[in-house]
Protein backbone atom coordinates (compact mmCIF):
# COMPACT_ATOMS: atom_id res chain seq x y z
CA UNK A 1 0.00 0.00 0.00
CA UNK A 2 1.43 3.48 -1.12
CA UNK A 3 1.97 6.09 1.77
CA UNK A 4 1.51 9.86 1.33
CA UNK A 5 5.00 10.45 0.30
CA UNK A 6 4.53 7.99 -2.55
CA UNK A 7 3.18 8.29 -6.14
CA UNK A 8 2.28 5.81 -9.18
CA UNK A 9 4.98 6.01 -11.54
CA UNK A 10 4.10 8.15 -14.69
CA UNK A 11 4.16 5.46 -17.28
CA UNK A 12 6.11 7.38 -20.12
CA UNK A 13 4.52 7.82 -23.79
CA UNK A 14 5.46 6.88 -27.27
CA UNK A 15 4.93 8.69 -30.54
CA UNK A 16 4.17 6.11 -33.43
CA UNK A 17 4.13 8.26 -36.64
CA UNK A 18 2.72 6.22 -40.28
CA UNK A 19 3.49 7.74 -43.45
CA UNK A 20 5.00 6.63 -46.67
CA UNK A 21 6.97 8.93 -49.45
CA UNK A 22 7.85 8.08 -53.03
CA UNK A 23 7.95 9.94 -56.50
CA UNK A 24 4.41 8.65 -57.31
CA UNK A 25 2.49 9.85 -54.26
CA UNK A 26 4.86 12.71 -52.93
CA UNK A 27 6.40 13.88 -50.21
CA UNK A 28 3.98 15.65 -48.48
CA UNK A 29 3.02 12.58 -45.76
CA UNK A 30 6.31 12.07 -44.79
CA UNK A 31 7.51 15.60 -44.31
CA UNK A 32 4.55 17.07 -42.29
CA UNK A 33 5.22 13.78 -39.86
CA UNK A 34 8.90 14.13 -39.28
CA UNK A 35 8.11 17.96 -38.54
CA UNK A 36 6.63 16.72 -35.29
CA UNK A 37 8.77 13.91 -34.86
CA UNK A 38 11.33 16.79 -34.90
CA UNK A 39 9.62 18.40 -31.93
CA UNK A 40 8.87 15.27 -29.91
CA UNK A 41 12.70 13.91 -30.59
CA UNK A 42 13.96 17.39 -29.48
CA UNK A 43 11.85 16.85 -26.20
CA UNK A 44 13.35 13.70 -25.47
CA UNK A 45 10.01 11.60 -25.96
CA UNK A 46 10.83 7.75 -27.48
CA UNK A 47 9.87 8.08 -30.83
CA UNK A 48 8.88 5.30 -33.60
CA UNK A 49 8.85 5.38 -37.61
CA UNK A 50 6.76 2.85 -39.46
CA UNK A 51 6.71 3.39 -43.36
CA UNK A 52 8.72 3.07 -46.65
CA UNK A 53 10.52 5.78 -48.42
CA UNK A 54 11.50 5.42 -51.87
CA UNK A 55 13.42 6.77 -54.66
CA UNK A 56 13.39 10.19 -52.33
CA UNK A 57 17.20 9.85 -50.96
CA UNK A 58 17.14 13.50 -49.35
CA UNK A 59 13.36 12.20 -47.47
CA UNK A 60 15.37 9.19 -46.45
CA UNK A 61 18.46 11.28 -45.33
CA UNK A 62 15.49 13.47 -43.09
CA UNK A 63 14.11 10.73 -41.58
CA UNK A 64 17.24 8.45 -40.93
CA UNK A 65 19.21 11.51 -39.62
CA UNK A 66 15.85 13.10 -37.14
CA UNK A 67 16.69 10.43 -34.47
CA UNK A 68 13.76 8.06 -34.61
CA UNK A 69 14.26 5.36 -31.57
CA UNK A 70 13.14 2.66 -34.05
CA UNK A 71 12.13 2.36 -37.34
CA UNK A 72 9.96 -0.42 -39.34
CA UNK A 73 9.01 -0.61 -42.96
CA UNK A 74 5.66 -2.26 -42.67
CA UNK A 75 3.36 -1.68 -39.33
CA UNK A 76 2.98 -5.61 -39.23
CA UNK A 77 6.77 -5.12 -37.71
CA UNK A 78 5.39 -3.15 -34.64
CA UNK A 79 3.20 -3.95 -31.62
CA UNK A 80 1.25 -1.51 -30.30
CA UNK A 81 0.86 -0.43 -26.50
CA UNK A 82 -2.46 1.35 -25.74
CA UNK A 83 -1.33 2.14 -22.88
CA UNK A 84 1.49 4.48 -23.81
CA UNK A 85 1.35 4.49 -27.68
CA UNK A 86 0.23 8.10 -29.64
CA UNK A 87 -0.01 7.51 -33.24
CA UNK A 88 0.40 10.25 -35.43
CA UNK A 89 -0.81 9.03 -39.02
CA UNK A 90 -0.56 10.55 -42.28
CA UNK A 91 -1.98 8.55 -44.79
CA UNK A 92 -4.45 7.86 -47.39
CA UNK A 93 -3.87 3.69 -47.90
CA UNK A 94 -5.61 2.50 -45.10
CA UNK A 95 -9.18 1.45 -45.38
CA UNK A 96 -11.56 2.55 -42.85
CA UNK A 97 -11.51 -0.62 -41.30
CA UNK A 98 -8.45 -1.22 -40.69
CA UNK A 99 -6.94 -3.12 -37.44
CA UNK A 100 -3.38 -0.90 -37.34
CA UNK A 101 -5.45 2.43 -36.82
CA UNK A 102 -8.36 0.44 -34.40
CA UNK A 103 -8.98 2.88 -31.21
CA UNK A 104 -8.09 -0.37 -29.27
CA UNK A 105 -4.73 -0.09 -29.98
CA UNK A 106 -3.77 2.73 -29.07
CA UNK A 107 -4.23 5.43 -26.33
CA UNK A 108 -4.45 8.50 -28.66
CA UNK A 109 -4.79 8.81 -32.13
CA UNK A 110 -3.80 12.41 -34.39
CA UNK A 111 -4.85 12.30 -37.85
CA UNK A 112 -3.41 14.37 -40.41
CA UNK A 113 -5.48 15.57 -42.30
CA UNK A 114 -7.09 17.21 -46.10
CA UNK A 115 -9.41 17.04 -47.90
CA UNK A 116 -9.17 13.62 -49.66
CA UNK A 117 -8.30 11.71 -46.60
CA UNK A 118 -10.34 8.55 -45.73
CA UNK A 119 -12.75 9.47 -42.52
CA UNK A 120 -10.29 7.86 -40.04
CA UNK A 121 -11.43 7.44 -36.52
CA UNK A 122 -9.06 9.57 -34.26
CA UNK A 123 -8.94 11.71 -31.19
CA UNK A 124 -7.99 14.63 -33.11
CA UNK A 125 -7.19 15.61 -36.38
CA UNK A 126 -4.58 17.89 -37.76
CA UNK A 127 -5.82 20.17 -41.07
CA UNK A 128 -2.97 22.13 -42.35
CA UNK A 129 -4.76 25.29 -43.10
CA UNK A 130 -4.96 28.92 -42.72
CA UNK A 131 -8.15 29.29 -41.55
CA UNK A 132 -9.84 27.48 -38.87
CA UNK A 133 -11.98 24.71 -39.53
CA UNK A 134 -14.36 22.45 -37.68
CA UNK A 135 -15.06 19.28 -39.38
CA UNK A 136 -17.35 16.89 -36.93
CA UNK A 137 -16.40 14.05 -39.14
CA UNK A 138 -12.78 14.27 -38.37
CA UNK A 139 -13.22 13.52 -34.98
CA UNK A 140 -14.02 15.46 -31.27
CA UNK A 141 -11.23 17.55 -32.07
CA UNK A 142 -10.15 20.11 -35.02
CA UNK A 143 -6.80 22.16 -34.92
CA UNK A 144 -6.68 23.83 -37.42
CA UNK A 145 -5.26 27.62 -38.75
CA UNK A 146 -2.32 29.51 -38.54
CA UNK A 147 -1.59 28.49 -34.70
CA UNK A 148 -1.05 24.55 -36.36
CA UNK A 149 0.99 24.97 -39.13
CA UNK A 150 3.91 22.73 -39.55
CA UNK A 151 7.09 24.39 -40.33
CA UNK A 152 10.36 22.39 -40.11
CA UNK A 153 13.20 23.39 -37.33
CA UNK A 154 15.58 25.08 -39.83
CA UNK A 155 13.06 27.06 -41.62
CA UNK A 156 13.52 30.94 -40.74
CA UNK A 157 11.77 34.32 -42.24
CA UNK A 158 13.56 35.20 -45.49
CA UNK A 159 15.67 38.97 -45.03
CA UNK A 160 15.45 39.36 -48.69
CA UNK A 161 15.63 42.57 -50.17
CA UNK A 162 14.52 42.56 -53.98
CA UNK A 163 17.46 45.07 -56.20
CA UNK A 164 16.22 47.23 -58.58
CA UNK A 165 20.40 46.81 -60.17
CA UNK A 166 19.65 42.82 -60.44
CA UNK A 167 17.48 40.36 -62.30
CA UNK A 168 14.55 39.09 -60.09
CA UNK A 169 15.70 36.03 -58.80
CA UNK A 170 13.08 33.23 -58.91
CA UNK A 171 12.32 29.51 -57.63
CA UNK A 172 10.39 26.79 -59.65
CA UNK A 173 9.45 23.92 -57.52
CA UNK A 174 7.40 21.39 -57.62
CA UNK A 175 6.86 20.23 -53.83
CA UNK A 176 9.12 16.91 -52.66
CA UNK A 177 8.96 14.99 -55.68
CA UNK A 178 7.74 16.59 -58.71
CA UNK A 179 5.85 13.97 -60.10
CA UNK A 180 3.76 15.82 -62.37
CA UNK A 181 6.51 18.15 -64.36
CA UNK A 182 5.35 21.44 -63.00
CA UNK A 183 9.17 22.54 -62.95
CA UNK A 184 10.40 21.42 -66.24
CA UNK A 185 6.72 23.25 -68.11
CA UNK A 186 6.83 26.30 -65.96
CA UNK A 187 10.81 26.65 -67.12
CA UNK A 188 9.41 26.60 -70.80
CA UNK A 189 6.79 29.12 -70.51
CA UNK A 190 8.67 31.73 -68.39
CA UNK A 191 11.76 31.05 -71.14
CA UNK A 192 9.08 31.81 -73.94
CA UNK A 193 7.73 35.10 -72.13
CA UNK A 194 11.05 36.98 -73.32
CA UNK A 195 11.52 38.72 -69.02
CA UNK A 196 14.81 38.53 -68.34
CA UNK A 197 14.76 36.79 -64.39
CA UNK A 198 17.49 34.18 -63.12
CA UNK A 199 15.33 30.98 -62.84
CA UNK A 200 16.30 29.15 -60.35
CA UNK A 201 14.72 25.65 -61.03
CA UNK A 202 14.40 22.48 -58.68
CA UNK A 203 14.08 19.18 -61.00
CA UNK A 204 16.09 15.79 -62.21
CA UNK A 205 14.41 16.73 -65.87
CA UNK A 206 16.54 18.50 -68.53
CA UNK A 207 16.14 21.99 -69.23
CA UNK A 208 16.27 24.18 -72.32
CA UNK A 209 18.54 26.99 -72.03
CA UNK A 210 17.18 30.08 -73.17
CA UNK A 211 18.55 33.49 -74.46
CA UNK A 212 16.37 36.03 -72.05
CA UNK A 213 16.46 33.51 -68.85
CA UNK A 214 19.24 32.61 -66.73
CA UNK A 215 18.64 28.88 -65.81
CA UNK A 216 20.35 27.71 -62.96
CA UNK A 217 19.00 23.85 -62.54
CA UNK A 218 19.54 22.17 -58.64
CA UNK A 219 18.58 18.72 -57.93
CA UNK A 220 15.37 18.00 -55.40
CA UNK A 221 17.05 17.90 -52.12
CA UNK A 222 19.41 19.76 -49.67
CA UNK A 223 20.16 23.01 -51.41
CA UNK A 224 16.19 23.87 -51.19
CA UNK A 225 16.42 25.64 -47.96
CA UNK A 226 19.39 27.77 -48.64
CA UNK A 227 17.94 28.89 -52.03
CA UNK A 228 14.37 29.44 -49.96
CA UNK A 229 15.38 32.47 -48.70
CA UNK A 230 18.17 33.55 -51.67
CA UNK A 231 14.85 34.75 -53.87
CA UNK A 232 12.39 37.12 -54.63
CA UNK A 233 9.52 34.97 -56.35
CA UNK A 234 8.63 31.26 -55.89
CA UNK A 235 6.32 29.37 -57.97
CA UNK A 236 5.28 26.14 -56.72
CA UNK A 237 2.45 23.69 -56.11
CA UNK A 238 -0.34 24.43 -53.66
CA UNK A 239 0.77 21.57 -51.34
CA UNK A 240 3.00 21.66 -47.80
CA UNK A 241 5.98 23.23 -49.82
CA UNK A 242 3.81 26.02 -50.40
CA UNK A 243 2.89 26.37 -46.27
CA UNK A 244 6.57 26.85 -45.88
CA UNK A 245 6.75 29.76 -47.96
CA UNK A 246 3.79 31.48 -47.01
CA UNK A 247 5.76 31.03 -43.25
CA UNK A 248 9.07 32.48 -44.84
CA UNK A 249 7.34 35.32 -45.59
CA UNK A 250 8.21 34.85 -49.62
CA UNK A 251 5.78 35.87 -52.34
CA UNK A 252 4.56 32.40 -54.19
CA UNK A 253 2.55 32.20 -57.12
CA UNK A 254 0.63 28.43 -57.06
CA UNK A 255 -0.25 25.92 -59.37
CA UNK A 256 -3.04 23.03 -58.73
CA UNK A 257 -1.59 19.49 -59.61
CA UNK A 258 -3.94 16.81 -58.38
CA UNK A 259 -7.32 17.25 -56.19
CA UNK A 260 -5.88 17.40 -52.97
CA UNK A 261 -4.30 20.12 -53.41
CA UNK A 262 -6.82 22.09 -54.89
CA UNK A 263 -8.71 22.74 -51.46
CA UNK A 264 -4.81 24.73 -50.72
CA UNK A 265 -5.26 26.37 -54.26
CA UNK A 266 -8.62 27.94 -53.80
CA UNK A 267 -8.48 28.76 -50.00
CA UNK A 268 -5.36 30.67 -50.21
CA UNK A 269 -6.55 32.47 -53.46
CA UNK A 270 -9.41 33.49 -51.40
CA UNK A 271 -7.17 34.66 -48.41
CA UNK A 272 -4.96 37.19 -50.78
CA UNK A 273 -2.23 35.23 -49.96
CA UNK A 274 -0.77 33.46 -53.46
CA UNK A 275 -1.07 34.38 -56.67
CA UNK A 276 -3.00 31.33 -58.81
CA UNK A 277 -0.74 30.55 -61.96
CA UNK A 278 -2.46 27.49 -63.12
CA UNK A 279 -4.34 23.72 -62.73
CA UNK A 280 -3.13 20.41 -64.62
CA UNK A 281 -6.20 19.37 -66.31
CA UNK A 282 -7.58 15.98 -66.56
CA UNK A 283 -6.13 15.37 -70.39
CA UNK A 284 -2.66 15.93 -68.27
CA UNK A 285 -1.69 19.35 -70.24
CA UNK A 286 -0.92 22.41 -67.72
CA UNK A 287 -3.02 25.32 -68.12
CA UNK A 288 -1.13 28.23 -67.41
CA UNK A 289 -2.73 31.80 -66.25
CA UNK A 290 0.48 33.81 -68.57
CA UNK A 291 -1.50 36.51 -67.68
CA UNK A 292 -0.45 36.04 -63.67
CA UNK A 293 2.47 35.07 -64.07
CA UNK A 294 3.66 37.92 -66.34
CA UNK A 295 2.14 40.18 -63.84
CA UNK A 296 4.13 38.51 -61.31
CA UNK A 297 7.53 38.67 -62.79
CA UNK A 298 6.72 41.99 -63.75
CA UNK A 299 5.08 43.76 -61.11
CA UNK A 300 7.04 44.52 -57.89
CA UNK A 301 4.31 45.81 -55.91
CA UNK A 302 1.96 43.24 -56.78
CA UNK A 303 4.78 40.69 -55.32
CA UNK A 304 5.47 43.22 -52.28
CA UNK A 305 1.94 43.02 -51.50
CA UNK A 306 1.47 39.30 -51.25
CA UNK A 307 4.53 39.59 -48.96
CA UNK A 308 3.07 41.79 -46.92
CA UNK A 309 0.18 39.43 -46.02
CA UNK A 310 2.16 37.08 -44.88
CA UNK A 311 3.61 39.11 -42.41
CA UNK A 312 3.90 37.64 -38.97
CA UNK A 313 0.99 34.86 -40.14
CA UNK A 314 3.12 32.15 -39.19
CA UNK A 315 5.31 32.00 -35.77
CA UNK A 316 6.64 28.58 -36.83
CA UNK A 317 5.33 27.27 -33.17
CA UNK A 318 2.83 25.48 -34.96
CA UNK A 319 5.01 21.84 -33.96
CA UNK A 320 5.43 22.67 -30.42
CA UNK A 321 1.78 23.86 -29.75
CA UNK A 322 1.01 19.96 -31.26
CA UNK A 323 3.02 18.05 -29.12
CA UNK A 324 1.65 20.01 -26.38
CA UNK A 325 -1.33 18.96 -26.87
CA UNK A 326 -1.24 15.79 -27.71
CA UNK A 327 1.91 15.75 -24.04
CA UNK A 328 -1.59 16.83 -22.26
CA UNK A 329 -4.32 15.01 -23.85
CA UNK A 330 -2.36 11.84 -23.39
CA UNK A 331 -2.06 12.11 -20.14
Amino acid sequence: MLNNRQSIPLIPMRFIFRADASKEIGSGHVMRSSVLAEEAISRGHETIYIGVISDLDWVSSRVVNLGFSSMFRNEREFVSNPLTDILILDSYEFPESSAFISEANWKYILNIADAVTPKYKSDASLLPSLDVQQNPTLGPKVLSGPDYILTRAGITKSQRIESEHEPLRVMAVGGGSDPYGFVKEITKVISDLGIAVELHSFTDEELLPSETVKICKHPIGPEFDYWANEVDLVLTTASTTSMEFIAREVPIGVVCAVDNQRDYYERLGKLGLVSQIGVLETSGEWQFNLNEIIDLLSDAGKRARLRDRTKGLIDLKGASRIIDFLEKAAK
